[in-house]
């Protein structure tokens, strides 16, 4: 996805704030350089297993700030669940892997999800 770099929070652990299509939040930067402002391909990642969820109202998808919880909160619509609980969510035109628990009760493809991830990791990307 592209994002735009609006400020860099902590430039000793690479903290963040973006803006993109799909919302404005904060994440880690995790190029091989220091996070500068500007604009960026990056793949988003979630750090770790997805443990809550719930069904959400069909949009095209969003990432923001939490709000009064810290995290990021993110919605997306369940393109595709793997048998090893990989869960592939659809936000604007990317695509989103969350690892899931093991026979977790998952939504259905063309459903919508909500979590809050502790915190999105950017990786980013040449075209």
């Amino acid at each position: 996805m592209n994002i735009e770099i609006v400020q860099i929070i902590d430039t000793e652990n690479s903290l963040v704030r973006f803006t993109s299509p799909a919302g404005s939040a904060s994440g880690v930067w995790c190029g091989e350089q220091k996070p500068q402002l500007g604009n960026y391909n990056v793949e988003f990642e979630i750090p770790d297993e997805v443990q809550c969820w719930t069904l959400a109202q069909a949009s095209c998808g969003a990432i923001e700030d939490a709000g009064d919880r810290p995290g990021v909160s993110v919605t997306g619509m369940v393109e595709r669940v793997d048998e090893d609980s990989v869960v592939t969510l659809r936000i604007q035109s990317d695509v989103l892997l969350i690892e899931t628990p093991k026979n977790a009760r998952m939504a259905t493809p063309g459903t919508y999800l909500n979590f809050t991830a502790p915190f999105l990791e950017l990786y980013p990307y040449q075209l």
